[in-house]
């Protein structure tokens, strides 16, 4: 094949003559040197660092204005030059590191693509034709074909739908393609390859094939004997539905598969008791959902997407553990939820810092409902309406917050057993000790916090505050009581500590086996701790006490396992 002969010319003179802007990042570039081929051209070895710098060390591009042929490998392993091609590729292995590749036409690639780190990129605008594609978290903006597509970084589909990932590629290869860790080593995989042997062992197969041979397998058997069944993480694009079969099937978990609609089918496993579909990319449930009568436990958390249920759910009258975290629900008053449900999981469902949250109101109408976490939310209110619900024994707020004054008051939960309220013992002190009731209470992490500033963020602040006085106000007494440390700086109190008086009245709560009292820095328990007599457990870590304090509190408490390792 005839090659054109590179010429170096600036970079203002290639955008005279061409249009860069079409080329995506490559217009980024704004100076330097190019390494130009205006035609086709043929390079008879590897396109690398060494060859271009033979050419011309201090190129910031490599630009063929044609089609590109190497007879070798592509592999600029630096962040400079980059390389644009208008035309097409081919090449025995193309390379994409630190520096960013653009190919305008197709790329023909003898071996494999390898995209290595997430510093640069490649954008192939044609078909990629290859063998393999080995991606390890690098932007590869390719389309290839014919080719096993292999995660070496991860077990995430993130720039496409993997044969293999990286949790399960080590017991796929050959020796030869690991490195000395006996890790999956690119670089090695592609020695392979050029060696004319499979990297990869026989009979190696992607675990997803696997997968679905096994669930074939198990649906042609006697379907009558399976009560359980467990496919975690089976890399499932959709819910199988030979699974239909297992009518006898009483506990079906299908966490962390990209399964984002459940069948209406689903409604023949009337022997379900607990399905859990934690993390699958749900975007809505089926109403034949309402048919599990014997479902008890429903687990649908981290589905991002997932926001309401079917009308049918109130159908589920079995149903008596409901786990949504990090699931937004949008559950109004006039919602109807099992009536018999009787722990909700809302853990960081609605979570929005920018945006306070509607409670979800239709929990209020639940009699039976014994436990409630509500950990690391914010709502607009935690109605007081919520001391209807009676039937609560288990309270979990820790990290949650809201923007009304109005707040239930828990003192009128009589059979309230547990309580986790971490952080936030100075504002429930007044009411905490009056639920004589509890038997478990979590009240840690509630050392003194201070925020340090100079003056010349306390300047930048009061010029902000006269600036907007609505928005910044708050950093006024902020100012107001600083306190200058000993380096010079300020500082403030954002939370004062608690302190042993704060605690002194835990002989209120004579049921409690159970104390959290670790990261609140005390220097001493009150002595009325010790009138706990039928506590069993106190969590005493990250307290300041003496190793006198220390002996005084393992005498006084006989029988309590007390935990004092930091």
């Amino acid at each position: 094949m005839k090659t054109t002969t590179p010429q170096i010319v600036s970079l203002s003179a290639i955008r005279e003559k061409f249009d860069l802007s079409a080329y995506d990042v490559i217009s980024n570039l704004d100076k330097g040197d190019v390494i130009f081929f205006d035609g086709d051209t043929h390079i008879d070895g590897h396109l690398n660092l060494d060859y271009t710098d033979s050419i011309h060390q201090e190129a910031r591009l490599v630009f063929v204005n044609g089609n590109l042929i190497v007879a070798g490998d592509i592999a600029i392993r630096d962040y400079r030059p980059w390389l644009l091609v208008t035309g097409n590729v081919t090449c025995d292995v193309l390379y994409s590191g630190d520096n960013t590749t653009y190919i305008n036409g197709d790329a023909n690639v003898k071996y494999a693509y390898y995209g290595y780190y997430n510093d640069g990129s490649i954008t192939v605008e044609g078909t990629t034709y290859v063998p393999y594609v080995l991606n390890s978290d690098h932007h590869s903006d390719i389309t290839p074909e014919g080719a096993v597509l292999i995660n070496l970084y991860s077990d995430d589909n993130d720039f496409f739908e993997y044969d293999y990932t990286s949790e399960e590629l080590e017991s796929k290869l050959v020796k030869a393609a690991l490195d000395k860790s006996g890790m999956p080593d690119g670089w090695k995989f592609i020695e392979v390859l050029k060696a004319g042997k499979s990297p990869f062992l026989k009979n190696a197969r992607p675990a997803k094939k696997e997968n679905e041979e096994e669930i074939a397998k198990i649906a042609e058997g006697d379907t009558t004997a399976i009560t359980e069944l467990d496919l975690t993480d089976k890399k499932l694009k959709a819910f199988p539905l030979s699974l239909i079969k297992l009518t006898n099937l009483r506990k079906l978990i299908l966490n962390d598969n990209d399964i984002e609609e459940l069948p209406e089918e689903i409604s023949s496993l009337t022997n379900l008791e607990e399905l859990s579909l934690y993390g699958c990319k749900l975007k809505a449930l089926p109403s034949s959902i309402g048919a599990l009568k014997q479902l008890h436990t429903l687990n649908i958390s981290s589905n991002f997407n997932l926001r309401t249920f079917p009308e049918s759910i109130v159908n589920l009258t079995s149903l008596k553990v409901l786990k949504a975290d990090h699931v937004s629900l949008e559950l109004p008053a006039t919602f109807k939820l099992p009536p018999n449900l009787e722990e909700i999981s809302l853990y960081g469902a609605y979570r929005d810092r920018s945006n306070a949250a509607d409670f979800p109101e239709a929990m209020l109408s639940l009699q039976h409902l014994k436990v409630l976490d509500l950990r690391d939310n914010y709502f607009k209110e935690l109605p007081t309406s919520l001391e209807q619900v009676q039937s609560l024994e288990a309270f979990m707020w820790t990290g949650s917050n809201t923007d009304s004054d109005q707040f239930p008051d828990f003192t009128k939960f009589t059979h309230l057993k547990k309580l986790v309220i971490s952080r936030k013992l100075l504002s429930w002190k007044e009411e905490v000790f009056d639920i004589p009731s509890l038997e478990y209470l979590v009240i840690d992490r509630n050392s003194e916090q201070k925020e340090y500033f100079d003056q010349t963020t306390a300047d930048i602040w009061l010029e902000m505050m006269e600036e907007d006085p609505a928005q910044y106000g708050h950093l006024k007494k902020i100012i107001a009581n600083k306190k200058l440390e000993a380096d010079g700086r300020f500082s403030y109190i954002l939370n004062p500590g608690v302190t042993p008086e704060d605690i002194q009245h835990i002989n209120k709560l004579p049921k409690l086996k159970y104390l959290d009292l670790s990261f609140n820095k005390l220097p001493y328990l009150p002595d009325t701790i010790y009138e706990l007599k039928v506590l069993e457990y106190i969590d005493l870590r990250y307290n300041s006490f003496s190793e006198e304090e220390q002996a005084k509190i393992a005498a006084n408490l006989p029988g309590v396992q007390v935990i004092f390792n930091d």
